[in-house]
Formats: structure tokens, C-alpha cells, sequence
């Protein structure tokens, strides 16, 4: 068996750091999918609200109309001065909508984009898991060699079977990396999506005119 095939130092060392990477990644996880969820439901009840709000400005629209209507035919239940009035509130609730969609439509993206996010996170803990359990395997597999080899009385094939099973280890452990930074680029394009999203919901907020 080669002696680079065995974990050294260093890599020892990077399997108890994945350890602490790979649980706060299960804490993390757990933080953001409750995050995920609140938007989510967040997002379903401003659409709610948002649909009856519109709802409310088309009856308030039809009831100008019918004001207009009154005022020219000089009723003595509406005067232009409540005309005027509900013109004005009218134009306010339009307002109050415009801002409400935009704000709306911006919260639906950080909505999507969490979602996206948290899956990403979710298969990078998953391999992240897989990866640490890989190295825990080589590091076993290399300690139990160790302990078979300070013993004279230890056969030749159960050596043989040890060091066969730490390369074998160490290239489930190498090809186990290559899918956990395949699943982290995943994340890193979630994180950007929600920084955009993010972004999008400060810029509609800067440009509202209050």
C-alpha cells in the first residue's frame, strides 16, 4: 500500500472541519426553511389581500360614476364636495395598489428564489452527509490498519484486505468531494438569486414615493 493512501494530518484534520461544516449546514437548513415557509405564506396572503384590494377599488371606481351621475342631476343626498372627496380617496386606494404589487410581485421572488435556494442547500447537506461518512470510513479503515500492524499476530491477508480497503476509501472519499463542490456551485447561484431578489425588494422600496 502506498503511505499517501492513508489520511494524513492535515486531512485528518479537514474531516473533523467537514464534521462542524456538515452539522451547521443541518442547522442552517432547518433556519431557512422556516424562512422559506413564512414567505412563502407571507406571499399567499398579500396575493389575497392584493386581489380583494382591487376587488374594493372597482366598486369605489363604479360608486364615482354613480356620484357624477347624482351630482348632475343635482341630488340633494351627494354634493360636489363628496365627489371631490371620493375622487380623492379613489386615487389613494390606486396608489396604495400600485405600491402593494409591486411590493407584492417583489416578495413573490424572494419566495421562488428562497425555494431554489433551499433546495440547493438541502442536496449540499446530502453530500456534505455522504462526504463525512466517505472520510469517517477512510479514517477508520486507516486506524484499524494501524492497530492490525502493532500486532505480530495479525495474518498477511486480513493486511492485505485493510490497506485494499483504505485506497478503495480514499478514492470514494476524492470522488465524494468532486460531488460536494459540484452541489455547492448550486448553492452559491441560490445565495446570488436571492441577493437579486433581495435587491429588487430594496429598489421598489427606495423608489416609492411615500
Amino acid at each position: 500500500m502506498k503511505n499517501e493512501d492513508k489520511p494524513n494530518d492535515q486531512e485528518i484534520e479537514w474531516i473533523y472541519s467537514t464534521k462542524k461544516i456538515v452539522d451547521s449546514l443541518n442547522k442552517l437548513q432547518s433556519s431557512e426553511d422556516s424562512v422559506m415557509k413564512g414567505f412563502k405564506d407571507l406571499s399567499n396572503k398579500m396575493k389575497k389581500s392584493n386581489t380583494e384590494f382591487k376587488s374594493y377599488v372597482g366598486l369605489k371606481q363604479e360608486e364615482v360614476r354613480l356620484f357624477i351621475q347624482l351630482v348632475n342631476r343635482k341630488s340633494d343626498m351627494v354634493s360636489n364636495q363628496d365627489l371631490n372627496k371620493l375622487r380623492e380617496h379613489v386615487k389613494q386606494i390606486e396608489n396604495a395598489i400600485e405600491v402593494d404589487t409591486e411590493i407584492l410581485n417583489s416578495f413573490i421572488d424572494i419566495s421562488e428564489a428562497y425555494k431554489e435556494y433551499q433546495k440547493a442547500l438541502k442536496d449540499f447537506t446530502k453530500s456534505g452527509e455522504k462526504l463525512n461518512k466517505n472520510q469517517k470510513d477512510w479514517h477508520d479503515s486507516s486506524a484499524n490498519l494501524s492497530k492490525a500492524l502493532s500486532s505480530q499476530m495479525t495474518p498477511g491477508h486480513k493486511l492485505d484486505k485493510l490497506e485494499k480497503a483504505i485506497a478503495n476509501n480514499k478514492i470514494t472519499v476524492s470522488k465524494g468531494y468532486e460531488e460536494y463542490k459540484h452541489q455547492e456551485r448550486f448553492v452559491e447561484t441560490g445565495v446570488l438569486r436571492l441577493n437579486q431578489a433581495w435587491a429588487k425588494l430594496k429598489t421598489v422600496i427606495k423608489n416609492i414615493g411615500w
